[in-house]
């Protein structure tokens, strides 16, 4: 293998790699995305030169492993891109801002409208089973309370104490009927 072609080599591998290292470490998910179509480009030219080494045994390998090791990399930045793209997991409500959503609720004089803003209240929220009967308890009538749970369930991040809801209900039959819906 020729001094030039060993030096554009190593130059090409290093600027990858380095790009792929900057790329992981501090930027953006954005930046990261171009960083990994860059690397991309600068893999497919090294992949492009293995042909070009096949005069020499040696070469062809030591071309072949960095491409191989070039492309490991990228599978693990791909890897740190996705977890930066992902979206943030929903944090449980406060305390102050279930305070909120409950004061909403109780400012509004019918059953329909109350479900309303708790609808609107619940996008994007998670809350605790606590939380839920908590909230269960700006409802007058059982029928309510029910919607009010279920509406709710899918959003309660401790499901595993979701019978402490069933405490908030007075008569049985009110139990099954939120049991039924949300079980």
């Amino acid at each position: 293998m020729t001094r030039s072609f060993r030096t554009l080599l190593l130059g090409m591998t290093l600027g990858a790699l380095s790009t792929i290292g900057v790329a992981a470490a501090t930027s953006p998910a954005r930046q990261a995305d171009r960083l990994v179509s860059e690397a991309r480009m600068e893999l497919a030219e090294i992949q492009a030169l293995i042909p070009a080494a096949l005069h020499s045994r040696s070469a062809y390998r030591q071309l072949a492993m960095e491409a191989d090791n070039l492309d490991l990399t990228l599978s693990r930045l791909d890897r740190t891109v996705d977890q930066l793209q992902a979206p943030p997991a929903p944090r449980v409500v406060s305390s102050s801002e279930l305070a909120r959503i409950e004061s909403s609720i109780a400012r509004e004089s019918f059953s329909d409208d109350k479900l309303s803003v708790l609808r609107s209240a619940a996008s994007g929220r998670r809350f605790t089973s606590a939380q839920v009967r908590s909230v269960m308890g700006q409802f007058s009538f059982s029928d309510d309370k029910v919607a009010a749970a279920t509406m709710l369930f899918p959003h309660v991040v401790d499901q595993n104490n979701w019978y402490t809801v069933y405490g908030a209900l007075t008569f049985s039959s009110d139990k099954a009927d939120l049991r039924r819906r949300t079980i």
